[in-house]
């Protein structure tokens, strides 16, 4: 790769850095000012920000220096030192991997509960078991993508710090991808069923409103049918930012192409979309966290009367 590519590569990694780290300091700071954003929902939302800080800021902190500084990798003298920045750059990357794919997972099961379940949620889901489940969803992210780049690290003088340069390529087909694809499925399984869910409870609440019959209940299913809609949004931008990064971290190594380096270094950027992504994606289609927004960024002055008073109108 050319170092105009390169420095390219690198820019577009800091930029997506500072949208990161801009939008998921605006949910996080939304979650815990406003008394309407303190939900159990929110709680592992706020797992999924704090892992879009690690993919983001974190990661272009700690991994991208090792592609500023490839050269050091063909020196001796320098080489163990850049050798350690690699190892923990990319453990710092599947760490966030990790981190973002079970606080996913966190949000699907306490929506499918919420709509599947809703005479057994205030039982099995509290503020409290919630944040015991992110705990123990960090615990096995840790102890699942850890070893995956501690185990067997192969790094030779003069290589490029590519995924496939560090992995222990045995454990990652062994135990990565399958807990990624059965994960993924699960998440996948519990949407499709709350989405028929909530759907069909959205088609049952507006025929009643044309019987001018609206209710709380009703109210209650329009918003979760908005929140699982955004919810499923999230979980579809994930999907296609990061599988095309799994395919190529199975084919590349530290002898590859050129061309196979820089289709790397590209997938490795479309990952990094979803770490920002999600704050935009809260902002349009979540009135409450708009609100939020819209407060802390000090934006009231460029709304109208009416329109303040709609964005307050929490549905």
């Amino acid at each position: 790769m050319s170092m105009d590519e390169n420095y390219t590569y690198i820019t577009l990694s800091i930029i997506q850095a500072f949208l990161s780290l801009f939008g998921s300091s605006l949910i996080l700071t939304a979650i815990a000012r406003f008394h309407y954003l303190k939900n159990t929902t929110n709680i592992f939302v706020a797992s999924l920000a704090v892992s879009d800080l690690i993919i983001g800021p974190l990661m272009t902190c700690v991994y991208e220096p090792t592609n500023i500084l490839q050269g050091l990798s063909s020196d001796v003298s320098t080489y163990s030192v850049w050798r350690s920045l690699c190892v923990c750059g990319l453990a710092v990357a599947f760490l966030g991997g990790g981190l973002e794919v079970v606080s996913l997972f966190g949000i699907a099961l306490e929506r499918y509960i919420y709509i599947q379940h809703p005479m057994k949620y205030s039982t099995l889901m509290s503020a409290r078991k919630a944040v015991f489940a992110v705990i123990f969803l960090w615990i096995f992210a840790f102890s699942l993508m850890l070893p995956a780049v501690l185990l067997n690290v192969k790094l030779e003088p003069g290589d490029w710090c590519l995924t496939g340069s560090v992995l222990d390529t045995n454990y990652y087909w062994k135990f990565v991808v399958p807990c990624f694809i059965v994960v993924s499925f699960m998440i996948i399984t519990m949407y499709s069923k709350i989405a028929l869910t909530a759907k069909a409870k959205n088609k049952t609440g507006v025929h009643q409103l044309f019987q001018k019959s609206e209710t709380k209940t009703i109210k209650a299913s329009r918003k979760d049918f908005k929140v699982v809609k955004m919810m499923i949004l999230i979980l579809g931008i994930y999907l296609v930012s990061y599988i095309p990064l799994m395919i190529l971290i199975a084919i590349t190594d530290a002898g590859a192409s050129n061309s196979l380096i820089i289709v790397y270094f590209v997938s490795v950027t479309l990952w990094k979309v979803s770490s920002w992504s999600n704050a935009l994606v809260y902002g349009f289609m979540n009135r409450q966290f708009r609100m939020a927004f819209i407060t802390i960024l000090h934006l009231k002055r460029f709304y109208t009367s009416t329109e303040l008073e709609t964005l307050h109108t929490i549905h």
